[in-house]
């Protein structure tokens, strides 16, 4: 995926259809447009600095798309009283089972492989629901991403989202970075049906986002259990089924809130005993983190017991997995094996579906990945296996499996 450059006002979408290039879309700066990022693809958990012409810096948020001074940031916690309260399904499953041992998580929602690859859209990404049936090697689906939290450019203060493709259907002409995305609603059933849990990250590596003050991350807490939770708020972008957790993929901005926002949404979570939910978080290997840390007044060094999972960036970094030079990985993986100490979060390895995925130089080939995952699974800390992202993952098959499905039976 390319990030949006910050020299940009504009980026247009084109696919070509029977040789003729027709525009699909564009992504607007400006707080008045009425379309919420169409483009197929505008963040990503990918960190570090990757080379030229490769995976972009997801520590470097470019072009945030929440202005400084919003013209009107009110009141983004009630949603008690909605223009447009449509829920296109109800909650018909039930909720999948907390998992035993470790787990397989990928990222769907920005179209990663469409946006380096925009000429072919049949290799788009698929639909939510397709992902899930398809591969049952998934046991979390992480939705990305909500790209900005409070004092929005939504007129009524709601949360902005981008899905990339998947999703274009504004909530409302006050609120049109704000999505009603009925397709995936129905995908999140479906991955609940298949027992796969589905949660919804949180950043990026563009929009504007953050917490000026606690008070706004309590406030962000109470909206993200009203609108994607269990809260029954009449807003539900997503549909009346709840998700199962939230991810912090913080990208920009600084550390501060986050404690706040993780212990709130924590308790909201544990004052209901109908379903298990998880918090995660998604930190550049280099550690500490520089947003979520753990270091004093960050979301892991005040509240790493909040955190069920950490899904741990191994590329587009110094610290990424190498068969030939490998202490660089084990140093990094030891440091986040720290965090999980005194019941903090299971660590989990993440890694790019292909070398187009992230910078090539951080993928790491079949043939390594069960030395990589042999030197860690025997960890009482280990969590797993994290991919970036579905899409790159489709495009990886070999010899009748994906990139996902052959780690999955290594661990």
């Amino acid at each position: 995926m390319r990030a949006i450059p910050a020299d940009m006002n504009k980026l247009v979408r084109f696919a070509l259809v029977g040789g003729v290039v027709v525009l699909l879309g564009c992504l607007s700066s400006s707080p008045t447009s009425a379309t919420p990022d169409p483009t197929p693809s505008t963040g990503n958990p990918t960190g570090g600095t990757p080379p030229t012409g490769n995976n972009p810096d997801p520590g470097n948020p470019s072009n945030p798309s929440n202005p400084s001074n919003p013209s009107n940031p009110s009141n983004p916690s009630n949603p008690s009283n909605p223009s447009n309260p449509s829920n296109p399904s109800t909650p018909t499953t039930k909720p999948p089972t907390r998992p035993t041992g470790p787990i397989q998580v990928v990222y769907w929602g920005q179209n990663g492989f469409g946006g380096a690859n925009p000429g072919d859209p049949s290799k788009y990404e698929k639909d939510l629901a397709t992902v899930c049936t398809d591969n049952p090697n998934y046991d979390m689906v992480v939705l990305s991403f909500v790209t900005s939290f409070v004092h929005t450019r939504n007129q009524d203060g709601y949360p902005e989202m981008n899905f990339a493709n998947h999703c274009e259907t504004p909530w409302d002409t006050r609120n049109p970075f704000l999505l009603k995305c009925d397709a995936i609603a129905t995908g999140i059933q479906t991955c609940h049906k298949n027992g796969q849990r589905v949660i919804l990250s949180l950043g990026g590596a563009s929009g504007g986002y953050g917490f000026p003050t606690d008070a706004d991350a309590k406030t962000f807490a109470k909206t993200v259990w009203d609108m994607f939770l269990n809260g029954g708020g009449a807003i539900r972008p997503l549909g009346a089924e709840p998700l199962d957790g939230i991810d912090l993929d913080i990208e920009g901005g600084s550390a501060a809130g986050y404690a706040t926002f993780v212990k709130t949404l924590r308790g909201y979570m544990n004052a209901d005993t109908s379903r298990p939910y998880y918090i995660g978080g998604a930190p550049q290997c280099p550690f500490p983190d520089a947003f979520l840390g753990p270091s004093m007044g960050s979301a892991l060094g005040d509240a790493a017991s909040s955190f069920d999972y950490l899904f741990v960036q191994f590329y587009n970094n110094f610290c990424g997995y190498s068969a030939a030079s490998p202490s660089s990985f084990a140093d990094s993986f030891s440091r986040w094996v720290g965090v999980h100490a005194n019941g903090g979060p299971k660590i989990i390895v993440g890694l790019p579906a292909t070398t187009q995925a992230a910078a090539a130089a951080s993928y790491v080939p079949r043939t390594d990945l069960a030395g990589l995952l042999n030197s860690v699974k025997g960890n009482a800390a280990f969590g797993g296996m994290m991919l970036w992202d579905s899409s790159f993952d489709a495009q990886s098959v070999q010899s009748g499996k994906t990139y996902g499905a052959f780690a999955r039976g290594l661990y």
